[in-house]
């Protein structure tokens, strides 16, 4: 539901109807494909018929249809998201045929596949199920499991032609696209003169003391014994867990593990964050640097709490975890192991489910007295309808006489896609 004065847009856009069956076809870019399933528009099955003689629309020949020739499945049905890319020696700069390239991610359940390079280095990876903030890592590996490896992930090629569409497009509208900042900026002046955060307390001056020490430790510099410490070496249910942060889950009391996220109990943070320090073989690391530890290669781990944290000053404040690797130190560690890249840069998984914000305004409610000028009245990616097909949504309009335009689309169970428009006066 979005008010239509203020995002004027075509009703021969596009929509989950024209993408299934029109655009998704064709080749070029379609303007206003909206268009030619308009039932206003008397003529569109002629213009259908002109768009995909210029279009150089192709589906199948005369020939292979008197034969029955079905052609070759060129893209199968997706299950998944598939991740193409090239393996390259970093040493020779060549691409590596017969290496291994393995995927990993942690949520929202363990998963691992792994693919050989072919002749050419290219690989492919199919039917991944993992979230864009979610923590993935790749891993290369030479046919001799000798030399290290080089990832590089191929890139969409559209993404430049639907920019500079876009800005022609906006150029074209400008009387449209002025009214809307003007509005915009209208909603932002009244967001700064309503929206006052009287939630805050003034505190009295704390002075906090603490011993100051080393950035980053040198030698075989080691810690006094921590409040917990566990060998890990030797012992094969803690060296086949698959990330560092599991050696910790559920064996340490008052130490929460959620994803890459590590909360301990009874620590007051002075920083405004909740997240421990972190050392490897004494040296401070990030969590995203526990991705490119293999558990196998920790001898042990320990975990100080509470008062114990003082030998760590005021980096310790939200308490300390610290891995001690088998070859002593992280730097080593690392040299001998295949090519590791922690959340590819470029890689994107499916978006998570994000609630729309919706204002509620209760009858026993005082009224409001900050103007609601809202360009988007309400949105639900997944609304379900029931055995008769009937569904409703609730949600409150605005403050602002104006237009509100409704747009529904949606797909039946046998996978045919649907779209209508409603149009409605707010008035006082």
């Amino acid at each position: 539901m979005v008010d239509a004065e203020q995002l004027e847009e075509s009703e021969n856009g596009t929509s989950i109807l024209t993408q299934l069956l029109l655009t998704s076809e064709l080749r070029g870019y379609i303007e206003e494909p909206g268009y030619y399933f308009n039932t206003k528009n008397s003529d569109r099955v002629e213009a259908l018929d002109y768009l995909m003689l210029t279009q150089g629309w192709r589906k199948y020949t005369i020939k292979d249809a008197l034969t029955g020739t079905v052609p070759e499945v060129k893209f199968p049905k997706e299950q998944g998201i598939t991740i193409h890319g090239t393996l390259k020696n970093t040493k020779t700069g060549q691409t590596e045929a017969g290496g291994t390239i393995s995927f990993l991610s942690l949520y929202p359940v363990i998963s691992s596949v792994t693919t050989v390079s072919d002749k050419n280095g290219k690989f492919k990876l199919q039917n991944l199920i993992f979230f864009d903030s979610t923590g993935v890592i790749l891993e290369g590996k030479s046919k001799n499991n000798r030399s290290a490896m080089e990832i590089q992930l191929e890139k969409e090629s559209n993404l430049l032609t639907s920019l500079i569409w876009d800005r022609q497009r906006w150029n074209a509208h400008s009387a449209s696209e002025q009214k809307f900042i003007s509005e915009s900026m209208l909603r932002k002046n009244i967001n700064r003169a309503f929206d006052v955060d009287t939630t805050g307390f003034l505190l009295d001056e704390v002075e906090i003391q603490g011993r100051k020490i080393d950035e980053f430790p040198q030698g075989t510099r080691i810690y006094e014994s921590g409040t917990v410490n566990m060998q890990v070496a030797g012992n094969p249910g803690l060296e086949n867990l698959q990330h560092p942060l599991d050696l910790i889950k559920g064996r340490v009391a008052g130490v929460q593990v959620i994803g890459g996220a590590v909360f301990i109990q009874g620590i007051s943070s002075i920083n405004s964050s909740s997240a421990p320090l972190i050392l490897v073989d004494d040296f401070p690391v990030s969590p995203e640097f526990l991705y490119t530890i293999p558990v196998y290669d920790i001898e042990r781990f320990s975990v100080w709490k509470g008062a114990d944290t003082a030998i760590f000053g005021a980096r310790g404040a939200n308490g300390v975890i610290a891995f001690y690797t088998k070859k002593g130190r992280s730097s080593a560690l690392l040299d001998d192991q295949p090519t590791r890249q922690p959340n590819p840069q470029g890689l994107k998984g499916y978006q998570m489910n994000r609630e729309f914000y919706s204002p509620i305004y209760l009858p026993q409610d005082p009224p409001s007295p900050k103007p609601d000028r809202r360009v988007t009245l309400f949105w639900a990616p997944m609304i379900q309808t029931d055995s008769l097909g009937n569904a409703t949504v609730t949600f409150y309009n605005s403050d602002k006489e104006t237009t509100i335009k409704a747009e529904i689309e949606g797909l039946s169970q046998e996978g045919k896609a649907g779209t209508s428009q409603i149009l409605y006066q707010i008035k006082e």
